[in-house]
């Protein structure tokens, strides 16, 4: 976080908080935030669906998640029509 922080300083950037925290469990309320934003991080889950549900219940409605991951079906079955949210 050190780095973030300092990166973020450089930049002119006094905004943004950097927190550490365990993706099943956010000390957040629901609705928290306009966006969610997960960068390679998810498919280290242990539950990756319970992942996905924890973070969706930080976005407020109408808000969006953006989530990035390798490989193809990463997100089976969440990510095809119908599937969880």
């Amino acid at each position: 976080m050190k780095r973030a922080r300092s990166k973020a300083r450089a930049r002119g950037i006094h905004n943004v908080d950097f927190q550490i925290g365990d993706m099943g469990d956010l000390a957040f309320a629901d609705g928290s935030f306009d966006v969610v934003i997960s960068a390679y991080s998810i498919f280290f889950a242990p539950d990756m669906v319970a992942a996905l549900r924890e973070l969706w219940r930080l976005v407020r409605t109408g808000g969006q998640l953006a989530i990035t991951a390798w490989g193809q079906n990463a997100f089976e079955p969440a990510c095809r029509p119908g599937g969880e949210r």
